[in-house]
């Protein structure tokens, strides 16, 4: 586990996020499906700090549903986190600019007006088909020219609903290969 215990993705792909979020457009907000015990999405909201950045979480494990049998993780999995948890990490940071939804993503915001904005960049780590689709479905029309999508776990056998689903989603955008089953999109000027 890397980040102070407090993530899953190793450093390359931590640093790659870093980076990603400090070049991504200026103009438009940050946010996280999948964080887990913040350890991501800590280092996302310093790097586009001040600008808000929204984590989304079940805080209570992987949802229920899976896509098919090759996906190795279970429903549950992830579970020893809490939203206290990452809301400690990220005020012991001091990090002022990041708001936290829990629940199975997007059901857990629908009716919260303020996450309904404009994106420069957008971190997905939800390991299953249903949950990276509608990850996508909803932030890739919200995303601002050069807005940049990254998604963790792309290509990794055990969750291949992950790729699937990006596969699907946009097959006319480029997908870009980062290290370590790490992708990433840039939503067009046009």
């Amino acid at each position: 586990m890397n980040e102070d215990q407090r993530s899953l993705i190793t450093a390359d792909r931590l640093k790659a996020l870093e980076y990603l979020a400090l070049i991504s457009p200026k103009e438009g907000l940050g946010a996280e499906v999948g964080v887990y015990r913040g350890g991501s999405l800590k280092i996302i909201a310093e790097a586009m700090n001040p600008r808000m950045v929204y984590g989304f979480d079940t805080f209570t494990g992987l949802p229920s549903s899976k896509w098919n049998t090759t996906e190795t993780h279970e429903p549950g999995d992830f579970n020893d986190t809490s939203e206290k948890e990452v809301l400690d990490l990220l005020g012991g940071a001091g990090l002022e600019n990041v708001m936290l939804f829990s629940g199975i993503f997007p059901n857990s915001i629908i009716n919260v007006e303020r996450v309904w904005a404009k994106y420069a960049f957008v971190h997905i780590d939800v390991d299953f088909y249903q949950s990276t689709k509608d990850a996508l479905a909803f932030f890739w029309p919200m995303m601002v020219p050069g807005g940049i999508v990254v998604l963790d776990d792309y290509g990794w056998p055990y969750c291949p609903g992950v790729q699937e689903a990006l596969n699907e989603f946009t097959p006319s955008v480029p997908i870009y290969r980062l290290a370590n089953y790490q992708v990433y999109l840039v939503k067009s000027e046009n």
